[in-house]
């Protein structure tokens, strides 16, 4: 920054050790030696001439090692309160996304458990496994996951979480929030991010394993908590190389608000395990769902003959054990319908279509995952 005063010499002795004397003042005060003071300092070192310029510069000299010091100093402090931050934030967002973990493995253990005792019931495998895709696909339409669907979707995961994420991975690289820009240019630089947005998952690929097609999901979130993980390794490189006169402007309360926006809207994004039923229970409710699917399927309705015979309606390979398991797993309760067990004892009258009844009722106004 060029200085010329007009109305003095350059070789005024008197005059470059008065605005020394009061420039050192000045630069004790401020503490740390900013951008712009030290190119106006600069500027008068090379106007001054001679005598003049040893005089200037006898008097800045002490206040300017002060100064170096104090921003040393104060580097180190900055560049502790920027990394507490981040650990804190870090620990935070971890938290967040290992509660999603968590909750995306007892869900699948709990298809896993209701698609065994589906199948035990039925010694069917194969319509096991095409009911629970179609129960894993409802709980994301009709909606009976109550806040967990992202977790089921590798698809939802990508376009909600995964966006989020991203704006994470892409906000912690950056230092320039937590560094007086005007004072420190050079932070424009330091702060350079990648875009990361390519890490998004791919939809989720179909499948008729309920563990297959959580894995996928688990996948996914893995690739955004690694893309996190990442981004905070980048800032503390990022932070650790700033030089001094930027570290010690540090100022984290715009990096705390920019965490706390973006912590908020990640939080929004899906329910996390805490908010989730245990899996004992998780295991009834989508059994129940897959039986309310099984239901209209397989739905036999009376039948009327010329001769005049009747078949009371029923259902597609229906039998004894099937209703001691409808009693088990609490659905004649709900359906209210009485199951006997027994051949040589009837079912309540319409049994079968009071069971249809409530498959459409569960479909539409179920049980949710949410405790």
């Amino acid at each position: 920054m060029p200085f010329v005063d007009r109305k003095h010499r350059p070789t005024d002795v008197a005059f470059a050790t008065k605005l020394g004397k009061s420039d050192a003042a000045d630069l004790r005060s401020k503490g740390v030696l900013g951008l712009k003071t030290k190119q106006m300092m600069n500027g008068k070192m090379q106007w001054f001439r001679g005598a003049a310029h040893d005089a200037y510069v006898d008097q800045v000299t002490p206040a300017l090692r002060e100064a170096h010091v104090q921003t040393q100093i104060n580097a180190l402090k900055g560049r502790q309160a920027a990394t507490t931050q981040d650990l804190r934030w870090r620990g935070v967002f971890g938290q967040k996304l290992s509660s999603w973990r968590q909750a995306i493995l007892r869900m699948a253990g709990g298809m896993d458990d209701a698609r065994s005792s589906f199948q035990d019931a039925l010694s069917s495998q194969a319509q096991a496994n095409a009911l629970m895709t179609q129960i894993l696909l409802a709980a994301v339409t009709i909606g009976f996951a109550a806040g967990f669907e992202p977790l089921l979707s590798a698809a939802l995961m990508a376009s909600k979480i995964g966006g989020t994420a991203a704006e994470v991975a892409e906000a912690t690289k950056r230092v320039a929030a937590i560094v007086e820009r005007a004072e420190n240019p050079v932070i424009a630089a330091v702060g350079t991010t990648g875009n990361i947005v390519g890490a998004a998952p791919r939809p989720g690929v179909k499948s008729s394993s309920p563990m297959s097609y959580l894995t996928d999901t688990l996948e996914a979130l893995e690739r955004h908590i690694q893309a996190i993980e990442e981004a905070f390794g980048t800032r503390a490189g990022n932070v650790a190389q700033l030089p001094d006169d930027a570290a010690a402007v540090i100022d984290t309360a715009a990096q705390e608000q920019i965490y706390k926006n973006l912590f908020d809207k990640l939080d929004k994004q899906a329910l996390g395990v805490e908010s989730l039923k245990e899996r004992p229970q998780l295991t009834i409710i989508l059994e129940r769902y897959m039986w309310a699917k099984w239901f209209p399927q397989n739905y036999v309705p009376d039948y009327h003959p010329e001769t005049g015979g009747y078949w009371e309606a029923n259902f597609k390979g229906w039998g004894t054990g099937l209703e001691d398991h409808m009693n088990d797993i609490g659905i004649a309760k709900l359906a209210g319908v009485e199951l006997t067990g027994h051949w040589y004892s009837s079912n309540s009258s319409g049994w079968a279509d009071d069971l249809i009844a409530w498959s459409k009722q569960y479909m539409n106004n179920g049980e949710t995952f949410k405790k």
